[in-house]
């Protein structure tokens, strides 16, 4: 394995809802699960190096060398669909990834009350 130095910048790939029908709200914030599968079959294909953020920050904090193809896979809001549609296609493909989940609303960081559900689980 070639390792990367750490001047190299790291691409991280951000995904929000892994929705078949998304519904209107989390459209343009969803992928489709075939269309997840063949990203993640293109990176595990093409030697990629999956990494956690965690893993990714510690890694720079101390200065240790990265496979030369790191990628890292987030996974932001935290919506339901990632359980039950994203994380068995992650784990069939045995790659790692992060999951930002939102823990509360912070004034006037959306339009929309915090009380109306964004995907359908």
């Amino acid at each position: 394995m070639n390792e990367g130095s750490m001047n190299e910048s790291i691409p991280i790939l951000m995904y929000h809802s892994v929705s078949e029908h998304p519904t209107a709200a989390t459209r343009r914030l969803s992928v489709g699960p075939a269309s997840l599968d063949r990203q993640v079959t293109f990176l595990t294909q093409n030697g990629y190096t999956g990494m956690t953020f965690s893993h990714l920050a510690d890694a720079f904090a101390k200065g240790l060398p990265l496979p030369e193809k790191t990628v890292v896979l987030t996974f932001d809001d935290g919506y339901a669909d990632f359980a039950h549609v994203a994380w068995p296609i992650l784990r069939r493909h045995g790659f790692p990834a992060t999951v930002f989940v939102t823990s509360g609303w912070i004034d006037d960081a959306a339009p929309t009350p915090p009380d109306i559900r964004w995907d359908r689980c």
